[in-house]
């Protein structure tokens, strides 16, 4: 169990398992007809990236899915990535194409970015196009996502409206409107109902409904079967879609397992839809107002209810708990943002389970009606955030999905992302109207090699997200600034932990790591205090980083007394002063 405390709040973290409902009954010897409740239906059919050879193998059973859901009445929103594309223009098929969009179905966009292991070519990040190990992609880099939508622009007379892909934070394309994916960072059966939520990717504001994948052997236990589909349709609600996705080893593998699929929704009234036809089509429940008399109605919230969220009071103490798994680390004070209590999740990736629910999860405690809502689901941090009412901004530095994003106090839209190749794992700190932070320095290949000056460095960026000050390694600067930054008004005093510059444990030089620097507005060095080698300490676990000096220990006035310097001998290795002047 994880907890966050916070002054009269308790913030938990506990696993729970929900069961299913139960299966449709017989009359006769046949599955009587039902109806659902759900919203819709939607049906999504990834055309994977794969090579010309198999395209040509898997089209005339492409064709043949098409008939036959044209036979139930389903539509279906056809997923094409950039290789199936391709081979439709190779081939003159793009009439063909054409003919079923214009029978209802849809043509929609399939992608997979660079940090894919199959990656498609096109991204607006190619610095993050993995190079490491399995990831190690075989594509190249093509062109950005404008370049890509052009390319599919022919296959269709309706804009492209709908996709489903990953990297959606750096290549979500302009005037795509709904995102059809899973909720976490691994499939799962639960993505197959879902309420459609509001998010923000690479500044578009998107309607996000999740999918699970049927007969897809890869996926393993988190591909749904039959018997899944139907305990949702009986279970659903009116505010909830289903989405079911298909892909190429469907119908290569498992074609005998599709008109099963189209029966059992025509059983139950809920034929297939498109992904557009659906989230397009999608409208809240409403709200109901509540009939005690004397008692405020809360303000309704545009976010979505944290739903498996559990409440509780201990004494004067309120508590909420959410599921997780034991990688979550929650280490981040929530703020106060007008009603609301803001805090990030965060996970690690060392010697646990795997990813939760949550592991994206901007959480926002809402003080007028006591529950927990998600108010963004594209990024995770470890530090609190910091809200300037002055400059009517919210800062949040990330450990995922960018560096440093500013949000919008009142609706905590993405008003910019500032990106400098690396993460951010401290708070920051405003300064004269400017926002301070600094960045890690992690021992591998991000940061090491080729050296990246911009890990382990301090920038302060304007109110417009505009980097105007920078202290990196091309300044004889280089730490990982592990604990945040400080001020007294005046200076900026900023902690700092181990100073890996290339191979691990080499320190030939000085470059202030694990340390308290002095620094002015311009991020000018001014003064540092060094309490020697032995103030950094590795953690316990493969790949981890020394512990840091926190800012707020700051020397008096009179330099480097006793009392805060200990011996004036230098430790081994590094032969120097540890207060480079008076602080």
């Amino acid at each position: 169990m994880k907890r966050l405390i916070v002054p009269g709040l308790l913030l938990t973290a506990l696993i729970v398992v929900a069961g299913l409902p139960t299966t449709a009954s017989v009359v006769g010897g046949f599955p009587a007809q039902q109806t659902t409740q759900a919203q819709g239906v939607f049906l999504a059919f990834h055309l994977e990236v794969s090579d010309t050879p198999r395209i040509t193998t898997l089209w005339p059973k492409l064709m043949a899915f098409m008939v036959l859901a044209d036979q139930y009445s389903a539509k279906v929103s056809l997923q094409f990535s950039e290789p199936w594309a391709q081979y439709v223009f190779d081939n003159g098929l793009a009439s063909t194409v054409l003919a079923w969009e214009a029978n209802g179905h849809e043509i929609a966009l399939h992608h997979h970015g660079p940090t894919h292991k199959f990656f498609d070519g096109y991204t607006n990040r190619p610095d993050l196009i993995r190079t490491d190990g399995w990831y190690a992609t075989p594509g190249v880099y093509k062109g950005d996502m404008a370049a890509l939508m052009a390319l599919l622009d022919p296959l269709a007379v309706n804009p492209i409206v709908s996709a489903g892909m990953s990297d959606a934070e750096t290549d979500w394309p302009e005037g795509v409107l709904y995102y059809a994916t899973k909720a976490g960072e691994e499939n799962a059966k639960t993505d197959l109902v879902s309420v459609p939520i509001q998010a923000t990717y690479n500044g578009s504001t998107v309607t996000k409904v999740t999918n699970a994948g049927y007969a897809i052997d890869h996926l393993g236990d988190a591909a749904v079967t039959l018997a899944d589909i139907e305990s949702a349709l009986q279970g659903a609600t009116a505010d909830q879609v289903l989405g079911i996705v298909i892909n190429d080893t469907t119908i290569e593998d498992h074609f005998d397992q599709i008109e099963p699929l189209f029966q059992l929704l025509e059983r139950y009234s809920a034929q297939a839809r498109t992904t557009r036809d659906v989230v397009s089509s999608y409208q809240p429940v409403a709200t109901p107002t509540p009939t005690t008399v004397g008692s405020p109605t809360p303000t309704p919230q545009p976010f979505p209810l944290v739903t498996d969220a559990t409440y509780g009071t201990v004494g004067d103490v309120r508590y909420v708990r959410i599921p997780t798994t034991d990688c979550a680390n929650l280490t981040a004070t929530p703020i106060l943002v007008g009603d609301w209590l803001v805090y990030p999740n965060h996970e690690h990736n060392r010697n646990c389970s795997g990813p939760g629910l949550y592991r994206q999860a901007l959480f926002g405690y809402n003080l007028q009606d006591g529950r927990l809502y998600l108010l963004r689901d594209d990024g995770a941090g470890e530090a609190p955030l910091l809200y300037q009412p002055d400059q009517n901004i919210l800062y949040w530095t990330t450990t995922f999905g960018g560096t440093v994003f500013l949000l919008d106090p009142q609706t905590f839209a993405l008003r910019k992302k500032v990106s400098v190749g690396t993460t951010s794992d401290s708070g920051g700190v405003v300064l004269e109207g400017l926002y301070y932070f600094g960045t890690v320095n992690t021992p591998d290949e991000l940061c090491q090699n080729p050296i990246n000056p911009n890990c382990g460095a301090v920038f302060a960026i304007d109110a417009q997200g505009n980097i105007v000050h920078t202290l990196n390694t091309d300044d004889g600067f280089r730490t990982w600034i592990g604990t945040g930054l400080t001020t007294n008004g005046q200076y900026l005093y900023i902690g700092s932990a181990k100073q890996t510059k290339g191979e691990e444990g080499t320190e030939n030089e000085y470059l202030y790591g694990c340390s308290v620097i002095k620094a002015d507005k311009n991020l000018n060095i001014l003064a540092s205090f060094d309490p020697g080698d032995f103030a950094c300490y590795y953690l316990p676990y493969v790949g981890a980083n020394a512990d840091s000096v926190s800012g707020e220990v700051v020397p008096d006035g009179t330099g480097c007394g006793p009392s805060t310097c200990g011996p004036t001998t230098p430790p081994p290795p590094r032969a120097r002063s540890r207060c480079s002047s008076t602080v």
